[in-house]
């Protein structure tokens, strides 16, 4: 690209046409104001910023357990919600998730499988058997898109869970 003080002018010429060379100047620094933004989105995209990757990749550690989960995801796409439970009590371990978490999100399976599920005010409870480090995986779709904010527990140690839902 051509800065204006590099812009040849020509004063005399036999041809019978317009220049509008400041038009053309302009589309020039359109031009560049537009490749700058789709560098911006590649680059946004190879992070992370519309699903898996380092922008959207979250860890959360708590007293009892380790949540890891995508905060960017899409509308209708697959994204798990991965909890490690370090010291699961004797009786099994308990996962607690909001049912306003629940309404935003439809569960496709959880692995493996609770051995109970109850609700209580609000609050769907997972217990899952066991007495060794549990890992237990969510698979959720986003039913709608924006900001998603819950509270989720672990043996009763809570934690935030926050999403971005791009439509």
């Amino acid at each position: 690209m051509k800065k204006n003080s590099e812009v040849e002018h020509v004063q005399q010429h036999d041809l019978e046409i317009d220049e509008k060379l400041p038009d053309q100047i302009r589309g020039w620094k359109f031009q560049t104001v537009g490749l700058t933004f789709i560098l911006l989105i590649v680059a946004g995209a190879a992070l992370g910023l519309f699903g898996n990757g380092l922008l959207s990749d979250r860890t959360v550690l708590t007293n009892d357990g380790i949540v890891s989960y995508d905060y960017f995801t899409r509308q209708e796409s697959r994204t798990p919600l991965k909890i490690t439970v370090k010291s699961p009590a004797k009786k099994g371990s308990n996962i607690s998730l909001q049912w306003s978490y629940l309404e935003k999100f439809r569960i496709e399976s959880i692995v493996p499988e609770p051995a109970a599920v109850t609700t209580n005010k609000g609050v769907v409870h997972y217990t899952f058997a066991g007495d060794g480090v549990l890992m237990v995986t969510f698979y959720l779709i986003p039913q709608d898109f924006g900001a998603v904010e819950s509270t989720l527990s672990i043996n009763g140690y809570a934690l935030q869970v926050e999403h971005f839902v791009f439509p």
